[in-house]
């Protein structure tokens, strides 16, 4: 996954910056990812599937989760 914001400002400083935001949203997603691993072997253990409509990491305002039956 990458995570793109294109700079109009070319400064070494304000990139070096960007790029290290850039990092911690991508650790932000990959967290959250792991994290909702416990949450699938619930849902799992009822005979369901986990869907994640939106999530923060994602850029979402909340994160939402939907235990589905399969």
């Amino acid at each position: 996954m990458s995570i793109k914001n294109e700079a109009k400002i070319k400064n070494p400083l304000i990139v070096a910056i960007r790029e290290q935001l850039e990092h911690r949203a991508l650790w932000m997603y990959l967290l959250c990812d792991h994290a909702m691993c416990g949450d699938r072997g619930i849902a799992e253990s009822f005979g369901c599937c986990l869907e994640l409509p939106s999530t923060i990491a994602r850029g979402d305002d909340l994160c939402r989760i939907r235990f589905v039956r399969k």
